[in-house]
């Protein structure tokens, strides 16, 4: 798996389906396909997963509702393995997450611990 692309300083009362679409990457992957398949960094056959929160597109597949999958077997398989999906990306950028705050709480307490005089001298070392 790779992260591709990310989009932060939305409020968090957005929805993640409300700054999808804010974003360029949902832009370039609305448009037309290009002549080799692709839209934007994304193959042919190749899709993105979400939640039931999204819509579905042509590269965005998501799981059907209760409802939607009634007694059909296989569709109920394929949400199923949507969901599973799904969940492995958010554990990754949960990882993200945390990591990326331990990152800026270390940063900061660096900056802060550090005395005046020390920090002058280091804005003038070669």
């Amino acid at each position: 798996m790779r992260i591709i692309a990310a989009s932060v300083g939305s409020p968090g009362s957005q929805g993640d389906s409300v700054v999808f679409r804010s974003t360029q990457l949902f832009a370039e992957l609305r448009a037309p396909p290009a002549a080799d398949g692709y839209r934007g960094f994304l193959p042919p056959q190749c899709f993105l997963v979400g939640d039931q929160a999204y819509p579905l597109y042509e590269f965005l597949m998501v799981p059907a509702s209760e409802d939607e999958q009634g007694y059909n077997a296989a569709l109920a398989h394929c949400s199923r393995r949507l969901r599973n999906a799904r969940r492995v990306v958010e554990r990754v950028f949960g990882c993200v997450s945390v990591l990326g705050n331990s990152l800026f709480y270390a940063m900061h307490r660096f900056h802060s611990e550090q005395r005046p005089q020390d920090a002058l001298e280091d804005t003038h070392r070669p």
